[in-house]
């Protein structure tokens, strides 16, 4: 899955939750998304559209979603 801008020089990890903590420094973008009622599995698609609205929308990288199925 996608995460950070185009220069793919980000870096994170997903947490307990759907928590994800990212750092991007191409962008000089760094975050950490906590969410306050758990979610099932490492990724949560309420982190992905926070990553989708910061990196693709604000700031007009590529977009956060996963591709495919």
């Amino acid at each position: 899955m996608p995460f950070g801008s185009a220069a793919d020089a980000a870096y994170g990890t997903p947490g307990n939750g759907g928590s994800f903590g990212l750092a991007d420094p191409d962008s000089g973008i760094a975050y950490c998304y906590a969410p306050n009622r758990l979610g099932f599995g490492l990724v949560d698609r309420r982190g992905i559209a926070v990553r989708d609205t910061l990196f693709h929308r604000v700031l007009g990288e590529r977009p956060q979603r996963p591709t495919g199925p």
